[in-house]
C-alpha cells in the first residue's frame, strides 16, 4: 500500500527548509482566521446571540466557494519580473491586512454585526485569491514523495498559529481590548508573509511553460482550465470526496468557541483551551499522519479513522451531556480526541488534494477542489449553530463523529480507482505523470 500515496523514490531527500518555509505561509493565514473564525462567534455569544443565527458567520465563507473563477486567472496571468504566484500574493495579502485592521474601528455589538459580515466577506475576497496563489504555489514546488510530510508540516504551522492567535488575541481582548486585537490580527499576518514577498520565486517547468504558450489568450483560453477541470471523469469522483471532507473538517473547530462559552468559561480561558488543544491535538494528527500516511497509504489510514470518529467524541458527549465545567486542562484532555482524528483525517485529505492537482493547471485544479470543501465548511458552520440548539452538544458532538466515518468511508471506496485516473491524465496533459509542474526551488 505504500506505493500507493508515493510516487517518487524513498531515496530522494525531503527538502525541509522549502517546507518550512511553505509552513509560514499558511502560519500567516491563520492568525486573523483564528481570530475571525473563534472569537467574533465567542464574543457574539457571549452577548447573547442565540445559537439559531449563528449561520450569518458562515457568509463570508462564501468566496471561497468561488476560487473555481479566480484560479484560472492566477493560473494564466503574472508579471515574471515577480513570480507566477507572488504577483498574486502580495496585492491581496496586503489588501486582506487592511480589511483586518479595518475591523479594529467597528467595536462587536448587535447592531454592528451585519456591517462586521460585510467586512468579512469582502476580506475573503483577497484571502480567496490569496489562498489560490499559496496553494498553487505548494503543488507546484512540493515534489510526490514530500506530500505526506508538506500536508503534516502545514497543518502543524496552522496550529501553532492558531494557538499564537488564540492565546495572544484572547489575553488582548480582555486587557486591552478589541481594537488592539484586531490590529495585532493584521499585523502578524502582515509579518508572517514577509519572507514569501522576498524569496524569489522559481519559474514554471519547460512543459507547463510550452503549454501555456500553446493556450489561446481569449475567454475561451483563459477559462479552459476550468472547462478542462469540470471534463475530466476522475472529477466528478472527487467532488464527494472534497465536500464530505469538507463538512466534517469544518464541523468542529468553528464550534468549539460557543461550545466552551455555553460551559461557563471566560474569553482569556477559551483561548488558552481552544489554543492548547488545537496545538496538542492538532500537532499529534498532523504527526502521526505525516509519516504514516507515507508508510502506510492513504486508504489504510482512512480505514483507521473511521473506526476512530465515532469513539473519540464520546468524552466531548458525556461533558455537554452532565453540564459539568471542568478546569481548563481538564477540558482540553476531553478535546484531544476528536481534535487528534480530524487533525490525522485534514492531513490525509490535504495530502491527497495536492496528489489530485494537475501539473498543467495546479492553481485552478487545487483551487476549484479546495473551493468544493470550503462549500462543505460553508455548509457545516451555517448548520452548527442551528443543529446544536436543535440537538443540543451532546447530539451535536455524535453527527461530528458519523460525518467523520462518512469521510473516510468515501476515501477508503474510491482511492483504487482514482489513482490509476489520475496518473493516467497527468501524463496525458503534460507527459510528466505524477510531478509537480516545476522544479523545487
Amino acid at each position: 500500500m505504500a506505493a500507493e500515496t508515493r510516487s517518487g523514490s524513498t531515496a530522494e531527500p525531503v527538502q525541509w527548509g522549502k517546507l518550512v518555509f511553505i509552513g509560514l505561509m499558511y502560519m500567516a493565514q491563520t492568525f486573523p482566521s483564528a481570530f475571525v473564525s473563534s472569537f467574533i462567534p465567542s464574543i457574539f455569544r457571549e452577548q447573547g446571540l442565540p445559537l439559531e443565527n449563528f449561520w450569518i458567520f458562515s457568509l463570508p465563507l462564501i468566496p471561497y466557494w468561488l476560487r473555481w473563477a479566480v484560479a484560472p486567472v492566477v493560473d494564466t496571468y503574472w508579471i515574471r519580473s515577480i513570480g507566477r504566484r507572488k504577483t498574486w500574493m502580495i496585492p491581496c495579502t496586503l489588501l486582506a491586512v487592511a480589511a483586518y485592521a479595518s475591523l479594529a474601528f467597528v467595536q462587536p455589538s448587535y447592531t454592528t454585526l451585519n456591517l462586521i459580515v460585510v467586512i468579512l466577506f469582502m476580506k475573503s475576497v483577497f484571502t480567496a485569491t490569496q489562498e489560490v496563489a499559496i496553494d498553487a504555489y505548494t503543488v507546484e514546488n512540493v515534489r510526490p514523495h514530500e506530500r505526506p510530510k508538506a500536508a503534516g508540516l502545514n497543518t502543524t504551522f496552522e496550529a501553532a498559529g492558531q494557538m499564537a492567535a488564540l492565546v495572544l488575541l484572547g489575553v488582548l481582548v480582555d486587557r486591552y481590548g478589541w481594537r488592539v486585537a484586531a490590529f495585532a490580527a493584521a499585523l502578524l499576518m502582515l509579518a508572517f508573509l514577509l519572507p514569501a514577498f522576498l524569496r524569489r520565486e522559481p519559474p514554471p517547468s519547460e512543459a507547463v511553460e510550452r503549454a501555456l504558450r500553446e493556450r489561446s489568450l481569449g475567454m475561451g483560453g483563459l477559462f479552459a482550465p476550468l472547462v478542462r477541470f469540470l471534463r475530466r471523469r476522475d472529477t466528478w469522483t472527487l467532488v464527494p470526496i472534497y465536500v464530505l471532507g469538507g463538512l466534517y473538517t469544518g464541523a468542529l473547530f468553528p464550534m468549539l468557541g460557543p461550545f466552551l462559552i455555553d460551559q461557563g468559561y471566560s474569553l482569556t480561558q477559551l483561548g488558552l483551551i481552544v489554543g492548547g488543544t488545537l496545538a496538542l491535538g492538532t500537532v499529534a494528527g498532523a504527526t502521526v499522519a505525516g509519516g504514516c500516511v507515507e508508510r502506510v497509504g492513504a486508504r489504510p489510514m482512512a480505514i483507521i479513522l473511521a473506526i476512530l470518529a465515532i469513539p473519540s467524541v464520546l468524552p466531548a458527549v458525556w461533558l455537554s451531556y452532565s453540564g459539568t465545567t471542568l478546569a481548563p486542562a481538564a477540558t482540553i484532555a476531553v478535546l484531544f480526541a476528536p481534535t487528534v482524528v480530524v487533525a490525522t483525517f485534514y492531513v490525509v485529505w490535504v495530502s491527497l488534494r495536492m496528489r489530485f492537482a494537475s501539473p498543467l493547471q495546479a492553481g485552478t485544479d487545487y483551487a476549484t477542489g479546495a473551493a468544493v470543501g470550503r462549500i462543505g465548511q460553508t455548509l457545516a458552520a451555517a448548520a452548527g449553530g442551528p443543529l446544536a440548539a436543535f440537538l443540543g452538544w451532546h447530539g451535536y458532538f455524535l453527527v461530528l463523529g458519523v460525518l467523520g466515518v462518512l469521510a473516510c468511508a468515501i476515501i477508503v471506496v474510491s482511492l483504487k480507482p482514482l489513482t490509476v485516473q489520475i496518473a493516467a491524465r497527468n501524463e496525458r496533459e503534460t507527459g510528466e505523470g505524477d510531478t509537480p509542474a516545476a522544479s523545487p526551488p
